[in-house]
C-alpha cells in the first residue's frame, strides 16, 4: 500500500484504491481506511469507503463508520452508512448507526433506516418505529415502514399499524398495508388491517378514477390474502359499478 500513500493526486489515489478495493487481502484493508481517511475532497473520499463497504472484514466496521462521521455532507454520509448498515452484524454498531439516523434530516434518515431492515436484530426494530414515527415528511416515514415489512417481529405489529393509522395520504397508507399482507397472519390481518383498508377503499372510490384505479392495483394482493378468488371477483364487480359512475 506504500505505492498509493506516495501517490499525490487525491483523484488518482482514489482510483488506485477503487480498482483494488474488491480484491483487496483482509490485511490491507485497515491500511486502506486509513489512506481513505486522509482524502481531503468528500466526494473521492465517499467513494473509496463505497467500494471497501462491499468487502469490509467485520472487525473494521466501527472504524470505517468513525471515518463517514466526518463526512459533512448529509447525503455523502448517509450514502455511505447506508452501505455499511446492510452488512453490520454487531449489536451496538446497530445501535450506533440508529441514533447517527435519527439525527439527519427525513430523506436521509429514511435511506439509512430503510437499508438497516434487512439484517436488523429483533429487539432493536422497537427503537427504528420510534424512529421512524419521527420522521417528519410521509413520503420518507412510508418508506421506511414498507422496508420493514418483509421480517418485522410479531411484537410490533401493533406499533407499524397506529404508525401507519396516522399516515393521512391514502397512497402511502396502501402500499404499507400491502407490504404487510407478506408477514401478517390472515387473523391479526383481518381484525386489524381489514376496517383500515375497507376505510381506504371507500376514501379511493372518491377519487379521480386514475388514483382509484393505481391504488385499487396495488390492493390486489391484500384483498386476494383475505379472501381469495372470491374477494377479487367482488371487487373487480365493484369496480365495474363506480366506473359505470364516470361515464
Amino acid at each position: 500500500m506504500t505505492v498509493e500513500k506516495c501517490i499525490e493526486n487525491e483523484s488518482n489515489r482514489a482510483n488506485v484504491l477503487y480498482s483494488l478495493a474488491l480484491n483487496l487481502p483482509e490485511n490491507l484493508y485497515h491500511e486502506a481506511l486509513e489512506i481513505a481517511r486522509e482524502i481531503k475532497f468528500e466526494l473521492y473520499r465517499v467513494n473509496v469507503l463505497y467500494f471497501l463497504a462491499q468487502n469490509l472484514p467485520d472487525n473494521l466496521y466501527k472504524e470505517a463508520l468513525e471515518i463517514a462521521l466526518q463526512i459533512y455532507s448529509e447525503p455523502f454520509r448517509s450514502n455511505i452508512f447506508s452501505s455499511l448498515a446492510q452488512k453490520l452484524q454487531d449489536e451496538n454498531l446497530y445501535k450506533e448507526v440508529l441514533e447517527i439516523a435519527r439525527q439527519m434530516e427525513s430523506r436521509n434518515c429514511a435511506k439509512v433506516l430503510s437499508s438497516l431492515a434487512q439484517n436488523l436484530p429483533e429487539n432493536l426494530y422497537q427503537k427504528k418505529l420510534k424512529i421512524a414515527r419521527e420522521i417528519k415528511f410521509e413520503f420518507y416515514r412510508e418508506k421506511v415502514l414498507s422496508s420493514l415489512t418483509q421480517n418485522l417481529p410479531e411484537n410490533v405489529y401493533d406499533e407499524a399499524l397506529e404508525i401507519t393509522r396516522q399516515i393521512k395520504s391514502e397512497s402511502y397508507r396502501t402500499n404499507i398495508l400491502s407490504s404487510l399482507a407478506n408477514v401478517m397472519p390472515p387473523n391479526k390481518y383481518q381484525n386489524e388491517v381489514f376496517p383500515m383498508w375497507s376505510e381506504l377503499l371507500e376514501n379511493l372510490s372518491k377519487k379521480e378514477r386514475i388514483e382509484f384505479q393505481e391504488n385499487t392495483n396495488t390492493l390486489l394482493p391484500v384483498i386476494f390474502y383475505l379472501g381469495s378468488k372470491e374477494a377479487i371477483m367482488e371487487l373487480a364487480t365493484a369496480i365495474q359499478d363506480v366506473a359505470r359512475w364516470w361515464r
